[in-house]
């Protein structure tokens, strides 16, 4: 960590009234729907939680990349079970139904990752059609259900359901994806086709290669083959971090490193190989150092904050939380201090962005001559952050 990186604990704001704002926020963008489900009022919302209709993500909602459904569902769970709040675990529950019994999951096991608010169209992605989709968006909603199986009881009625359908995708990606050169396709056509002309190699496929190496994990072999092929992929090109949501930002390598440094530390255990581990801290985390912001520049209160890219006066919330994260596995892994101070620094630098009076984080921060967003996603940017941080609070107090 470079020694002007660190921000000390604010006594007036601290970690802890950071995260039970952020639930305060994500919980009021939510409304019921029948039958005990909830869902979010909309994809993107303003500081004071309302859609913002003029962009097609506002007037959508669903498990896709930015509406985070299930992702929020499994933040929300954990902390109404840490903070002992029933009302926010049975929220979280309902978004999982919505998601489970909504029409969003097809017979075949595609996933129809938006569905609009008004006239309940599903659409395949966040530009608001079906013309093509992202197969790395999709298995991370696959990867989410299997991550709710491991959260719920194993008593649970939903348990057999997520598991059975998070199988059935990791099957229709396997059978009707074609890998190129190994690799992901950032789009495909909705017959599984890739569209060349952006076939570029994108950080998205990392969620398709955790997703296949999950399911070799579980023991179903006919997934081996292609998770260590995208792995070794990945290795000899020296690894591509940018385009994690080939939605949204295509600069946005630290969100792009920390996915990969947790993916491939994970591939070191699962296939006992050093060279994965090794890439995980010496390429993928290494490289996050970079990216660190070490002073506020331009009026902006932006140290501790991760930019998107080297040159880029830019930062991406999202990134910055999954940045914490990967610190804080990598200190869990090899007890390094300075990585648990660079993952605390980052929950306070995202702190620093948040109004206190309404839970409201922005989805970017900028210090150049663009203002900073002034939109969220109530799920995704608004609530990721709620992952390292109750990694810590769990652990603290």
């Amino acid at each position: 960590m470079h020694s002007q990186f660190y921000l000390p604990e604010n006594p007036d704001y601290s970690l802890l009234d950071c995260v039970r704002n952020s639930v305060r926020f994500a919980h009021y963008c939510l409304t019921a729907e029948d039958c005990g489900r909830w869902r979010s009022r909309g994809s993107l919302v303003d500081s004071g939680g309302i859609p913002i209709f003029a962009k097609p993500l506002g007037q959508m909602e669903g498990p896709g990349w930015v509406g985070n459904s299930l992702g929020g569902a499994i933040l929300l769970y954990r902390w109404g079970c840490f903070d002992h709040c029933f009302v926010l675990k049975h929220v979280a529950l309902g978004l999982i139904d919505h998601v489970l019994d909504s029409g969003f999951i097809t017979d075949e096991g595609a996933i129809r990752c938006y569905r609009t608010i008004l006239d309940r169209r599903f659409a395949l992605n966040g530009v608001g059609n079906s013309d093509w989709f992202c197969p790395g968006e999709v298995a991370r909603v696959a990867g989410q259900m299997l991550d709710v199986v491991e959260m719920l009881p194993p008593s649970d009625i939903r348990v057999e359901r997520l598991r059975d359908r998070a199988q059935q995708c990791a099957k229709w990606l396997l059978t009707c994806v074609p890998l190129v050169d190994n690799w992901s396709p950032v789009r495909c056509a909705i017959d599984g086709s890739p569209l060349h002309d952006l076939s570029f190699p994108a950080a998205d496929g990392l969620y398709l290669a955790w997703l296949f190496m999950h399911m070799t994990a579980l023991g179903m072999t006919e997934y081996d083959a292609p998770a260590y092929a995208m792995l070794r992929r990945f290795i000899n090109d020296g690894g591509f971090y940018s385009g994690l949501h080939p939605d949204g930002d295509l600069d946005d390598m630290a969100g792009g490193r920390a996915v990969a440094y947790r993916l491939f530390r994970r591939a070191g255990e699962i296939y006992k190989d050093e060279s994965f581990t090794a890439f995980a801290r010496d390429n993928a985390l290494a490289g996050l150092d970079a990216l660190q912001v070490t002073s506020d520049e331009e009026g902006s209160a932006c140290k501790g904050l991760v930019r998107t890219s080297p040159q880029s006066k830019s930062a991406c919330i999202s990134g910055c939380a999954q940045s914490s994260r990967a610190y804080y596995e990598a200190w869990e892994a090899d007890g390094k201090e300075a990585d648990l101070c660079c993952s605390i620094t980052l929950l306070r630098a995202i702190a620093r962005q948040q109004q206190s009076s309404t839970g409201f984080l922005p989805a970017c921060v900028r210090w150049d001559s663009t203002p900073s967003c002034s939109f969220t996603s109530p799920l995704q940017h608004n609530l990721v952050h709620l992952d390292p941080a109750m990694k810590y609070l769990e652990k603290n107090g």
